[in-house]
């Protein structure tokens, strides 16, 4: 019977040790930027649904908004992104919610120098002001940015 209990042991720790190393493997920058393309979250359970992604990468996303500008083109959000997705190509999705409560996924990505610029289209209907505040949501933050009278909000210095 002891024979019995140390051989079922040592399977279990096997196991565990096998599914342990499965899951530090990082996963592949295509098999990344796909999960990102294909990921379409809602606003209400973008934290729980992000993690279709990967919850690994999702967790290890780091990142500040630095500057928004919004206008009649669109709305344009800059990020600093701290490592390792500083350096990926593949973009989470980032979701922006104006005061009307229509929700807006990012419709691409560009890289601005050190900053990943997140464009998403108007928000305001033409002819109409621009919002006074937009709400952003991004990996561990929701956050509301309050814009000037040009449709410009900035990050103070140091923070």
């Amino acid at each position: 019977m002891r024979y019995f209990l140390a051989a079922g042991a040592a399977c279990f720790v096997a196991l565990a040790a096998f599914f342990t190393i499965l899951n530090m493997r990082e996963l592949p920058p295509g098999e990344l930027a796909r999960r990102c393309a294909a990921c379409a979250p809602a606003w209400d359970g973008y934290q729980e649904e992000i993690k279709a992604i990967g919850a690994r990468p999702v967790a290890r996303w780091r990142g500040e908004p630095v500057w928004m500008a919004a206008g009649p083109g669109g709305v344009r959000l800059a990020m600093s992104l701290s490592p390792p997705w500083d350096a990926y190509e593949a973009a989470l999705p980032l979701l922006l919610r104006e005061p009307g409560g229509q929700v807006f996924r990012n419709s691409g990505v560009e890289a601005e120098g050190p900053l990943r610029v997140y464009v998403f289209p108007p928000v305001a209907e033409p002819g109409a002001p621009d919002p006074v505040w937009l709400e952003i949501q991004y990996p561990h933050v929701k956050r509301r940015l309050h814009l000037d009278g040009n449709g410009r909000w900035r990050a103070a210095p140091g923070s």
